[in-house]
This record gives structure tokens, C-alpha cells and sequence, in this order.
């Protein structure tokens, strides 16, 4: 595309995009729709809340399978400067190797460069009872001046862009997050919702009617399947993930 004009074929193959019943197909469409800006590579990820389990992350991406394993084993997301500006900002970033400021992220982005990520354009997802998100689209141009000029005029309908994909790929982002929610049994619930209202052990046994000893169990199985030891740090990741009925 051109220029930053949306012209009607576009917002045609927009609602192509809504029309997807399944995130492959759904995903497909969406890197079709950024190929047809200039970009090679196109990721979409809505990003935990804080103090919830890395694997609530949903992303869908093109980028190079190696370098995608690399960033995960190397925990590059904690010095990204893409994902600190998709938390905390709104507006669109056309990014460059200026973001990576310090000497980590500057070996961060050799290493992507490395694999075709050289520039792009970063559009930060944010909304009413939503995570934080972020589609990023990257090229293996340089930021040659025409190439950010370019960029920098697509800023338009990329907005729209992310908004129709935020929008149709929310019953997915749904989806992945009730499968990666830890699923606790009725009992396990009952004892950490109490926890969550400051009950300590033994008044928790006797709302329940039963033994500390069993109310001890059901808090141990709830810390385990949360992947921490204490149970006020479960029950707050409990209730961050809209798992408790709370007041």
C-alpha cells in the first residue's frame, strides 16, 4: 500500500478478518493484511497482567522460529524496549535501533537484526478491562529515510489495522486464557476465596466444616498449581485472574 489512504478494498479485507472462526485463520488473514503494507514479519501477543503466570501471555507470530525460542529462553521480554512501550504507552511507535538504548538491548537488537527484525512499526493495545497488548510489524530494511517516511504515512490505517484485529481476536485471547487458567476444584476455590477475604486456617475449616488439616491440603494443591509458596501470593494471583467472587 501506497500510502496511508484505507480505501474500501481495505476495509473489505478488514472484515474478512472479523469473519475468521479459528485464530490460525484468523492470524493468516492478519499477515496478509500486513504483507500488504511492506512488512515481513508480523506478531500480535496481549500481555499477562502483573502478578499472573507468564503462560496467559497469547501470541500469535511470524518471526523466525529461532529467534522466537532465543527470546523465550533468554527472558528478553523483562528488557525489551518494544514491550515497556506497549505497557505504559498508546500511541504508535515506528521503531529503529534508537529504542535499544543500554548495552543488553543493544545486543537485543543485533541479535534480532540477525534474523530479519531490523525496523518497524509497534501499535500498543489498551482498553477497558483489558491486558496490555501490542501488534508489532518489522521489516529487514534498514531505517533508511525513505523507509521511515513510508512507515511514518502507514501510521493511519496500521491504527485502524490494530483496532480490527483487537477487536475480532478478543473470543480468541479469551480462549487461551481460560485454557491457561489453573483449573482448581470447587473446595479449592471455597478455601482460597476465604484466603482472599483474610480468614486465617482454622476459621476457613470451620466456615467449610471441615479440618484444618483438609483446609491445608486444598491450599497446598492451590499453591502448586499457581507455581508459588505462599497462599496469600495465590490467592491474589486467583483473584487477579478473575478467578474469586470478591466484594
Amino acid at each position: 500500500m501506497a500510502s496511508g489512504a484505507l480505501t474500501f478494498c481495505h476495509w473489505l479485507r478488514h472484515l474478512e478478518l472479523a469473519a475468521q472462526r479459528d485464530v490460525e485463520s484468523w492470524f493468516a488473514a492478519l499477515t496478509t493484511l500486513s504483507r500488504g503494507f511492506g512488512f515481513q514479519h508480523t506478531a500480535f501477543a496481549v500481555l499477562p497482567r502483573q502478578g499472573t503466570c507468564e503462560q496467559a501471555t497469547f501470541a500469535c507470530s511470524t518471526y523466525p522460529s529461532d529467534w522466537r525460542r532465543r527470546y523465550r529462553e533468554c527472558d528478553f521480554a523483562q528488557i525489551d524496549p518494544l514491550v515497556a512501550h506497549a505497557r505504559e504507552h498508546a500511541v504508535p511507535l515506528v521503531w529503529t535501533s534508537r529504542q535499544y538504548a543500554g548495552p543488553e538491548q543493544r545486543a537485543l537488537y543485533a541479535e534480532a537484526c540477525r534474523h530479519g527484525l531490523r525496523t518497524g512499526v509497534l501499535l500498543p493495545m489498551h482498553g477497558p478491562g483489558l491486558s496490555p497488548g501490542m501488534l508489532c510489524l518489522a521489516t529487514r530494511e534498514c531505517a533508511q529515510p525513505r523507509v521511515l517516511a513510508r512507515l511514518t504515512q502507514t501510521l493511519p490505517s496500521l491504527a485502524l489495522l490494530r483496532d480490527a484485529a483487537q477487536e475480532s481476536g478478543r473470543c480468541f485471547v479469551e480462549q487461551h486464557a481460560n485454557e491457561a487458567a489453573p483449573r482448581l476444584t470447587p473446595r479449592e476455590r471455597e478455601c482460597v476465596t476465604w484466603v482472599a477475604h483474610g480468614k486465617s486456617t482454622w476459621e476457613i475449616s470451620r466456615i467449610c466444616g471441615c479440618s484444618e488439616a483438609t483446609v491445608n491440603f486444598h491450599m497446598g494443591n492451590v499453591r502448586r498449581k499457581f507455581g508459588v509458596t505462599s497462599r496469600n501470593v495465590a490467592a491474589l494471583k486467583a483473584a487477579t485472574m478473575g478467578m474469586l467472587e470478591l466484594p
